[in-house]
This record gives structure tokens, sequence and C-alpha cells, in this order.
């Protein structure tokens, strides 16, 4: 029904918009690293984003969403009103392309709620923690373009996303145990190959797509 849809999205939309503004208020009181309340939404609203399978059914409320929430990421960065998603110094489209890589997601599951449930942690948890790690602890640092990345970093972004492939395959697709594991192994090789060569925001759209 027509209701439910609504009220199931503008439930996620007061969830997303206590995230943005909890973030604000943490980056505006406190005055933490930029890249921690960057990664503070990103990884939370990620959080969010997995329970859009049961708060909606069709991809064009997703959609319409994805396109609110990427205009507002857009003109907070214009006019400098989101300072928890722009305060990092390095050029990146990543807070626009990331609704939008939620709507592809959602779209190209199909119900399949292994499949998006695997997508969606890897762009939630694996990229917030990969980011953080290599900020932190990052002593290998390699160029791409004109972003700097780390061994460290990279290394974490593998572990995270092979665990957060493997388990949801394991628990909700009902796929052979081996295949699972080998699967996990290979598409976290690939993504991790495939997010240490994108810059400016890109991986958020190449990673959880592929």
């Amino acid at each position: 029904p027509v209701y439910q849809e609504i009220q199931g999205a503008f439930s996620i939309s007061a969830i997303f918009a206590v995230i943005i503004a909890v973030s604000e208020f943490i980056s505006r009181k406190f005055n933490p690293s930029p890249e921690f309340t960057r990664k503070f939404v990103h990884m939370n609203g990620g959080i969010a984003c997995l329970f859009f399978p049961f708060f909606v059914k069709s991809q064009f409320t997703v959609l319409a969403l994805a396109a609110l929430f990427s205009m507002l990421f857009y003109l907070g960065g214009k006019m400098k009103f989101l300072k928890c998603l722009h305060g990092v110094e390095r050029k990146t489209r990543g807070s626009e392309y990331y609704p939008f890589a939620i709507w592809a997601l959602f779209f190209l599951s199909f119900d399949r709620l292994w499949l998006y449930f695997t997508s969606a942690l890897v762009l939630t948890a694996a990229d917030a923690c990969a980011a953080l790690i290599g900020e932190k602890y990052g002593s290998i640092r390699y160029k791409v373009g004109d972003s700097y990345k780390s061994l460290e970093g990279s290394l974490f972004f593998w572990i995270i996303s092979f665990l957060a492939i493997q388990i949801p395959m394991l628990l909700l697709s009902g796929l052979p145990k081996e295949t699972c594991i080998l699967s996990a192994l290979l598409v976290s090789f690939l993504m991790t190959c495939t997010e240490a060569v994108s810059v400016r925001g890109t991986d958020n759209i190449f990673v959880p797509v592929l």
C-alpha cells in the first residue's frame, strides 16, 4: 500500500536526519578528525540502509530518497553547512555517490536479501574501517591520482569485506559452505583492488556494485 511505502520512506529519512544531525553536532562541538565524522555518517547511514528491504518495496522510493540526500550532501559542500561530511582535505564526491550506490544495490539485488546485505555491508563497514585504520596506522602509503592510500588500510578493507560477504551468504543464501567461502575470498580480493585504484569517492559506486 502507498501509505506503508510513504511511512517507510519517512522512517528511514528520519533516521538518516538524526545520524547527520548527531555527526554535525560532534563535528562542531568536539572538533574530531574530519575523517572520523565523515565515516561516522558513512557507517551509521549504511547500517540504517540495511533496513530498506523491510521498510520499502519500490526501487523508485529508494531512488527518490537517494536523489534527495545526494542533493543535500552536494549543497552541504557548496554552502558549507555540513562540516561533518566536507571537512576532509582531499577532493571527493563520495558523499553524493553513496545514496545512489544504495539505490543501485537495492535495484540489482532483486529481493535477494543476502546479496543486498553483502554489498551494503562492504560499502558501510569495509570502506569506513579501512579509511580510519589507514589514517591512524597507515605507514606504507601509495599514491593514486591526487590521493594517498595505505597498504594497511587496503589489507583491513580486504579482511572486513571478506567477512561482510561470507557471513550473510552463509546465513541467508542457502549456498554450499565451500561456495560461500571461495566466493567471498575471490570477490573481496577484486573489490580491494578496485578500491585501491578508485579516486575522488568513486569507490562508493564501483565497489558495492562489483
